[in-house]
């Protein structure tokens, strides 16, 4: 699953959205959209966490580890520790979307109580946050795909189309220790336009080493807002590494465009 909070201060106002999939089908929605904006952030503490609607992003340690709150009938209290260092996605001048954006991976683990169901969590993800103006006029969508495979390795790799080639970003983790990727190839093997949910991928790191990734969509969640269609797909991952060696994983694969009317209501039911 995922969490975000969305902070538009031009706006005064915030979104927050939490998907969970699980067993091959989608488990949980929650989705706060347009949610005000109360008193100063600058005024804003640590301690108090961040808040949009149930739910709450709390920092226990500086770029080390967060707490994940959901309130309410449906709640999930998760602490995610970060297993590696923060990467800059704009350490090559690319980044396009985010005027600053960094990732790194984690652990996380918990409880939740979805749909009148308790579950103990105790897996693996990645902290993604982004901040600063953004320009959405000349893009025309993005895929960005992060996968962990236990403590062992995790990527995240990321492409921007506009009106040029797209633009790459990403890093590979391997026992804690981070490179940047220096190019990567996508090939999303499945039937039918956008259907994004099995792919084949091709990374190189910015010190040679190259990792081939195929990935299987177990289950898919479409998201819609104001024209873009966002597609979340929980994939199983198989790697494998420059010295033979093969790795399984899991992790999301995030597809994105402008949709027109028609493929909206083509959606519309899932």
């Amino acid at each position: 699953g995922f969490a975000r909070l969305g902070y538009r201060f031009a706006q005064q106002q915030a979104d927050a959205v939490v998907v969970t999939m699980r067993d091959g089908r989608r488990e949980f929605v929650y989705g706060a959209v347009g949610e005000p904006i109360h008193g100063d952030p600058l005024s804003w503490r640590c301690a108090d966490g961040l808040t949009v609607g149930r739910l709450t992003f709390r920092m226990i340690e500086p770029l080390r580890q967060w707490q994940i709150t959901l309130s309410g009938r449906d709640e999930i209290d998760l602490t995610w520790t970060a297993l590696a260092p923060a990467f800059d996605f704009g350490h090559n001048g690319t980044e396009v979307i985010a005027h600053r954006h960094f990732e790194h991976p984690g652990t996380v683990a918990g409880d939740s109580r979805l749909q009148g169901r308790d579950h103990r969590i105790a897996g693996f993800g990645t902290r993604d946050k982004s901040w600063g103006p953004r320009d959405w006029s000349g893009i025309s969508g993005w895929d960005w795909i992060s996968a962990q495979f236990g403590d062992e390795l995790a990527f995240t790799v990321t492409q921007t189309a506009t009106d040029g080639p797209p633009a790459q970003s990403g890093f590979v983790s391997r026992r804690g220790r981070t490179t940047a990727v220096s190019s990567f190839e996508l090939r999303y093997t499945s039937k039918g336009e956008h259907s994004a949910r099995d792919a084949e991928l091709s990374i190189v790191d910015d010190e040679g080493a190259t990792f081939h990734v195929s990935g299987r969509g177990i289950s898919q969640v479409p998201l819609f807002k104001t024209g873009l269609m966002l597609l979340e797909t929980h994939t199983r991952f198989e790697a494998r590494l420059d010295d033979g060696s093969r790795l399984s994983g899991a992790g999301v694969m995030e597809h994105t465009w402008h949709a027109g009317s028609r493929e909206l209501l083509r959606r519309l039911p899932a």
